[in-house]
């Protein structure tokens, strides 16, 4: 029976980024870079507009708990990630995709976590690229740090749809009973 299909961002290189990627903290103090956030819109519909309303509202005050970056142009912000270190935890079949000894396997693993992602409703990057960059930055977080997975939290049922379809192919973690939020999904890195 054959395996889960590859996901696209396993197979590319970081992104073009076709703009400055500026990091959104407490310490930030732009006038022109805030009046870009404040501007920013997203794709219409649920997790876009809440990734629109976090952006504007919630970046800066979550310093600590993650790292913003926006892809910003002349005229706009024309996406951003927020990102954060996290774990994953695994069932069985999953297990065998990590690049991870036998041996040492465990069911609960490291992982580089996108906690958003959105990009501008009209903007011409694809969310692909905005995702890429990420993964490029998982890269290099795994040669300092233990990490193994490369994690996403989608906004709702929907968001997890569109992940775990081409050309993401993202896999299903182990689903938390307590959760009201959809499962945590992940790909290797």
């Amino acid at each position: 029976m054959p395996g889960p299909k590859r996901s696209i961002l396993l197979d590319s290189r970081v992104a073009d980024a076709r703009g400055s990627w500026v990091r959104v903290d407490n310490s930030t103090d732009d006038d022109e870079l805030a009046e870009k956030i404040a501007a920013f819109e997203s794709l219409p519909n649920a997790a876009g507009t809440e990734a629109a309303r976090w952006l504007r509202e919630d970046a800066r005050d979550n310093d600590g708990l993650s790292l913003t970056r926006v892809l910003v142009t002349d005229d706009r912000v024309e996406g951003y990630i927020s990102t954060t270190y996290g774990q994953v935890e695994l069932t069985n079949g999953p297990m065998r995709r990590l690049t991870v000894p036998n041996r040492l396997r465990r069911r609960t693993v490291p992982a580089f976590v996108v906690c958003w992602v959105a990009r501008h409703v009209d903007g011409d990057i694809p969310g692909v690229q905005l995702m890429l960059t990420a993964v490029g930055l998982a890269r290099l977080a795994k040669r300092s740090g233990g990490l193994v997975a490369f994690a996403v939290d989608p906004h709702d049922e929907e968001t997890s749809k569109m992940w775990r379809s081409d050309p993401y192919n993202f896999q299903l973690c182990r689903e938390q009973p307590d959760s009201d939020r959809p499962t945590r999904l992940f790909i290797p890195i």
